[in-house]
């Protein structure tokens, strides 16, 4: 009871929808970030490979 009494007093000024709504979008951004990051990462391990082994690129074209 104790616990329940002291997170009640914790979140007595916190809008909760808009706190959710706050995660929501940072975890979003986050996530996008991510993924951004991810393809760069893909792209310079490509560029690398085709730089260092030019009879691939040859062989695609």
């Amino acid at each position: 009871m104790k616990y329940k009494k002291e997170l009640k007093n914790a979140f007595k000024d916190v809008d909760l929808i808009e706190a959710v709504h706050k995660a929501r979008k940072r975890s979003t951004l986050l996530l996008e970030e991510q993924g951004i990051t991810v393809l760069s990462i893909m792209l310079s391990e490509t560029l690398i490979d085709f730089i260092e082994h030019p009879e691939k690129m040859e062989k695609m074209v």
